[in-house]
């Protein structure tokens, strides 16, 4: 914002902030006043554009930052009457409706349709409901119009839905479907904005799946990737929860070696039963 980074730096924070990243938006929040008429509290405007030395170029940015969010906030609104609406429809009936009317096809109704899917497998509520949300939210996304939301944009949202939808394939004990997820899931993000929010939360995706597949050395690799990104990042509560996480990982393997240990020993003692057996059987004959 004080004109310190690269164009394509500067290029990466204005698409974060186009979504609305809570955080970002409390700390900046000062910044998109700067150059409007009213202060709201903060200040004399020309003061505050003297402070972080904006030129033209970069006012016409933020008005546009400006402008974008308010158009989001509009849609996610609009978006909050079509989920009341499909709600009052049976579930069977969700695919064929929200695919052939184009008021489904936007970015904050693919939000509802993600928020729904985590709120549904987090609470254990419904997987079969989970599942819906995002396989709708994986078909909705590659309808977004491009002109209204950066392809960027969409491509992390294609990887979110992706993601959202490996999760329901693994807990429903389908491994093979959930790494086929993640796979088209980490090729749309590679189509992004390279976000290393998003980047962060693949690995945590991925490290969970290989723990579902008894891998806990390589899902331990993953988180320690994921917690470096976060760090990086300065977003230690995810730091904390993230260690956590690491933490329990290490002790499964921990009980994983220790019964692998007890299982060599039950293969040594069977062995030696063997030979004791096949001797006494010699001494009969």
């Amino acid at each position: 914002m004080l004109g310190d980074l690269s164009q394509r730096e500067s290029r990466r924070v204005i698409l974060h902030l186009l979504p609305g990243c809570a955080r970002c938006r409390t700390v900046t929040a000062a910044l998109w006043n700067a150059g409007s008429d009213a202060t709201n509290g903060v200040g004399d405007p020309e003061a505050l554009s003297k402070r972080f030395r904006y030129d033209s170029l970069m006012n016409r940015v933020i008005n546009r930052v400006r402008s974008a969010q308010a158009d989001l906030e509009a849609e996610r609104a609009e978006a909050r009457h079509r989920m009341a609406e499909l709600d009052a429809r049976p579930r069977e009936l969700w695919p064929a409706l929200v695919q052939a009317e184009a008021r489904f096809h936007t970015w904050g109704f693919c939000e509802l349709l993600l928020d729904r899917a985590r709120r549904a497998r987090d609470l254990g509520r419904d997987l079969g409901e989970a599942g819906v949300c995002a396989g709708l939210t994986v078909s909705l996304s590659g309808r977004i119009d491009t002109s209204i939301h950066p392809d960027a944009l969409v491509q992390e949202l294609t990887a979110r839905a992706w993601t959202a939808l490996a999760d329901v394939w693994r807990e429903a004990g389908d491994l093979k479907s959930a790494e086929e997820s993640l796979r088209r899931a980490e090729a749309h993000l590679l189509r992004g904005t390279g976000d290393r929010m998003e980047r962060a939360r693949l690995l945590e995706r991925k490290a969970a799946l290989r723990t579902s597949q008894g891998r806990p050395e390589d899902a331990a690799r993953l988180l320690s990737r994921s917690i470096l990104l976060y760090r990086r990042l300065g977003q230690w509560d995810q730091v904390g929860r993230v260690l956590a996480e690491l933490g329990c990982i290490e002790k499964m393997r921990r009980i994983g070696e220790q019964a692998a240990i007890r299982r060599g020993l039950l293969r040594l003692w069977l062995d030696r039963l063997r030979r004791i057996s096949a001797r006494l059987q010699l001494l009969r004959d």
